[in-house]
């Protein structure tokens, strides 16, 4: 009986592994099912077509027209096509295959299938092992950039790719989030490339002056609009000044040290949080609310297609986060309505004494986690800000620490180490503020009095402290 449930097994695992190591016939097919024109067949026809008719429609050869129901049996299972009363008809997913259908993603099909970018994921083992910055340029002796920009073909393919992922994201931002466009005057949209998005957007706010900055090569020969302009430009050196930045699908292709410089650039590009600047993100955010197991695929899926083309990745809030802080931001909002992907609003930095309270919210949050095992969440955070924190300057903050000769606080402030002398004060600030959170954790059962490594042991002493700071009495 056990070796029988282990031959089970041991069969279901090599199908596993037969379907798994053969997934590039999915995209093969689909390349092929389009230059035999088969999905305009289909929809042409007006209603389900049988393989006689649709083969009859199709230029191929007589001898190997038996093959196409093979073809189509293998797309249908793969969800593009549905057997309708002896006939095929097209899938919501096929349907995306037309080349009329506005959310076509036929030239993203053509880009993924194209040789340039496959013989990078046969060179992944080769790179794993040599110094080469990425596994394309093991493949190609070059830089994904260096290569689009000497070879105009394989860069065309690119930006119709990306100009047809963009078709869907901008009808979805005027539909979901046109909020994020109001109140602007002019935008940049930085590695816009033959700005599709940007003109998309000039059409839905008139009032709106649209710059689309990219790299000379790749503007070379674009017309501009009444209100959309092209600009010729690197964002690691500089970013246009504008309300806004748009960044689509940028930020995936850089490394750490490089999207904390673009995004220095954009903070550099825009008027502060009071007058509105802001930069707008569109990426993925790995391990967010999204379980499914089709879109978590998607999701490291692109993740390892950023490693491949630029040694780049996909991030999780929290390494998003990190880039915002580092960069000198320190409040953002994320809207999840792309699916598998996200727009995220960045905001200018807190202005005077409010970046010392929410650098210091968010050094806090840090230390109640290790304290007391509770993550506080970006909502949090945000409520421990109230408006009269900000009336209170850095410098005054620095002296009332410096004024205290309080042992505990100081203490309390660098709890495990975790925070540098330097910054303690931003801790202080965040201290004041955390009387509300205290509150809410005892109803969870959870003390910051109990459970962080200080003296303070009275509650009332605690209280003084976070509401009156540290000239406080402690007992």
């Amino acid at each position: 009986m056990e070796r029988a449930e282990n031959l089970t097994e041991l069969l279901a695992a090599q199908n596993h592994v037969r379907n798994q190591m053969l997934n590039f016939r999915k995209s093969a097919s689909l390349k092929c099912a389009i230059e035999l024109g088969i999905p305009e067949a289909i929809n042409q026809h007006g209603k389900p077509i049988t393989l006689s008719e649709l083969v009859s429609a199709l230029p191929v050869n007589p001898s190997k027209a038996s093959h196409i129901y093979r073809l189509m049996r293998f797309l249908s299972k793969a969800g593009f096509f549905v057997l309708q009363d002896q006939g095929y008809a097209l899938t919501a997913a096929g349907r995306l295959l037309l080349k009329d259908d506005p959310f076509n993603l036929r030239a993203l099909i053509f880009f993924m299938s194209d040789p340039v970018l496959v013989k990078p994921w046969n060179s992944l083992t080769e790179w794993f092992r040599n110094d080469d910055p990425a596994p394309f340029d093991t493949a190609h002796g070059k830089n994904f950039w260096a290569y689009a920009a000497e070879e105009p073909n394989f860069a065309n393919r690119f930006n119709q790719a990306m100009a047809n992922d963009s078709t869907f994201i901008v009808q979805v931002m005027m539909t979901r989030c046109k909020f994020v466009f109001d109140g602007l005057t002019s935008l940049v949209d930085v590695g816009g490339g033959t700005g599709a998005v940007a003109r998309a957007i000039a059409q839905n706010f008139p009032n709106l002056e649209c710059v689309v900055c990219d790299l000379p090569h790749v503007i070379a020969g674009q017309e501009g609009t009444e209100n959309v302009d092209f600009v010729a430009g690197d964002m690691l050196e500089k970013v246009p000044t504008a309300d806004a930045i748009l960044l689509k699908g940028i930020l995936h292709d850089w490394s750490d040290e490089d999207c904390v410089k673009i995004l220095k650039n954009c903070k550099e590009a825009i008027p502060g949080r009071n007058k509105g600047g802001r930069v707008i993100i569109i990426d993925m955010i790995l391990e967010s609310q999204i379980k499914d197991d089709e879109s978590v695929e998607t999701q490291v899926g692109m993740d390892m297609l950023m490693l491949m083309c630029h040694a780049a990745k996909e991030r999780t809030e929290k390494e998003w986060a990190k880039l915002f802080r580092d960069a000198g931001f320190s409040d953002y909002k994320i809207l999840p309505v792309f699916g598998v992907r996200c727009l995220i609003e960045v905001k200018y930095c807190y202005e005077n004494g409010e970046i010392a309270f929410k650098d210091g919210a968010l050094i806090a949050a840090d230390a109640i986690l290790h304290a007391t095992g509770y993550q506080p969440t970006h909502d949090d955070v945000m409520g421990w800000l109230p408006s009269a924190a900000a009336c209170l300057s850095i410098k005054s903050a620095w002296e009332g620490l410096r004024s205290s000769r309080n042992a505990t606080l100081v203490k309390r402030l660098l709890w495990c180490n975790i925070l540098p002398l330097k910054v303690s004060l931003f801790t202080w600030c965040a201290l004041r503020n955390l009387l509300p959170l205290d509150l809410t954790l005892r109803k969870r059962g959870i003390s910051l009095v109990s459970r962080c490594d200080c003296c303070l042991q009275e509650e009332e002493s605690v209280s003084n402290l976070l509401l009156h700071g540290p000239s406080a009495t402690i007992v």
